[in-house]
């Protein structure tokens, strides 16, 4: 018996197609992304990616990360994880008068390495950052990755400039810098005061944060760009 022949493809199924596979790319990037072991090197992948594809996979992930406490990008804990750390000092400093002091921390130049070398290193910056935040923590001491280049930390102890300063002396190592260059940080610190909300708190350590930056951004940037 002859073989039929195959029906001809129209211009519509082929479209089709190549949505059809558009998507399972889409689907198997964002399985990797969501596997820590394949996360890092997606994450690197991601620039490659058209634009309709990538902001499916960020929106998975945005997703993902609103029922999560795990921040996808750093392995630290995320903006989730620390409104919850923050509600809880609150109630700790209530009851016990625990000394609370809430630390906000901007990475300087992320849009840079963005800018310049892809957001994969960009990605890499934020992750040297949180390894260099995860070598220097103490008990009582965790950080968070709280969205773009913003970290947070709520520190329950009376004095958290040993802990500031372990930070700044673990990012001036050698190991701690991308492409040549070496990560900085600018610092908000604020402590809970009688009477005042955590909320309160948080203001103040973010507005003290910006500060830091309005005052040291263009020698920050003078060296990464050197």
């Amino acid at each position: 018996m002859a073989k039929k022949p195959s029906p001809e493809r129209s211009e519509f199924d082929y479209v089709r197609l190549a949505d059809r596979i558009d998507q399972a790319r889409t689907d198997m990037m964002i399985e990797r992304v969501i596997d820590p072991v394949h996360r890092a090197a997606a994450l690197d992948e991601l620039d490659d990616l058209p634009q309709e594809q990538r902001r499916e996979v960020q929106a998975h992930v945005a997703e993902r990360a609103e029922h999560s406490y795990e921040d996808i990008r750093t392995d630290l804990p995320n903006e989730r994880w620390f409104k919850e750390r923050l509600a809880t000092a609150e109630s700790l400093n209530r009851r016990y008068d625990l000394p609370v002091h809430v630390l906000i921390m901007d990475m300087g130049g992320l849009k840079y390495f963005n800018d310049r070398y892809g957001y994969s290193a960009g990605n890499e910056a934020l992750a040297t950052v949180a390894s260099a935040m995860e070598a220097v923590s103490r008990q009582d001491e965790s950080f968070a990755h709280r969205s773009g280049d913003e970290f947070g930390a709520v520190i329950f102890n009376g004095n958290p400039q040993p802990l500031i300063d372990r930070l700044k002396a673990e990012l001036a190592r050698p190991e701690y810098s991308v492409n040549g260059k070496q990560l900085e940080l600018y610092f908000g610190l604020a402590a809970l005061q009688p009477g005042e909300s955590i909320k309160q708190t948080l203001v103040k350590a973010e507005q003290l944060q910006k500060d830091d930056k309005h005052t040291r951004r263009a020698e920050v940037m003078t060296r990464l760009e050197a």
